[in-house]
């Protein structure tokens, strides 16, 4: 018997039992007519409710984060490489706003793009709205695991230490 392949309609109800509640999503773009559909699909997606809000620039995005509290940004990259980077050196610098995961929206696998900070990438070309519900649900979750990790070891950091200590005595 060969193995089940699962569709996106069987792996949405999963996340949708682990993120409890309404997920407020933060869309950041330069381009209002391809960030209105995105916007129209989150807050008439049937499997989870979206409460979202456009920002068009640096400035008003970081001052909607901090005010709006977004579970997740999902962020165009159409926007400036270099306006992409000090959202993030201001998003991460930001206290009340560094644990916030970004989802980049991509043109094209084959462009590079600025990295740092990004939980997860989805490529606009065919873009549903369960691809882009998957998106910011991967991003959470990856952004909890990360949190999850890095304060762990930070509480445990002495006794790894001396696990390999103890290992170079030997």
């Amino acid at each position: 018997m060969g193995a089940i392949q699962l569709t996106d309609a069987d792996r949405l109800p999963r996340a949708k039992r682990i993120i409890k509640g309404s997920i407020r999503v933060l869309l950041i773009g330069n381009n209002p007519i391809e960030l209105s559909p995105i916007y129209d699909a989150l807050n008439n997606f049937s499997k989870k409710k979206f409460k979202t809000e456009i920002a068009f620039n640096i400035h008003d995005s970081i001052l909607k984060a901090i005010k709006f509290k977004p579970r997740c940004i999902v962020l165009d990259d159409n926007v400036e490489r270099e306006n992409i980077r000090t959202f993030m050196e201001q998003l991460r610098g930001d206290e009340r706003t560094a644990a916030i995961p970004v989802t980049l929206m991509k043109n094209s696998n084959r462009s590079e793009s600025f990295s740092a900070g990004i939980q997860d990438f989805v490529l606009k070309e065919n873009l549903t709205t369960d691809r882009i519900a998957r998106s910011i649900f991967n991003a959470i979750r990856y952004s909890k695991t990360q949190r999850f990790l890095f304060n762990t070891y930070y509480k445990n950091k002495s006794k790894v230490l001396n696990f390999f200590n103890e290992k170079e005595a030997s």
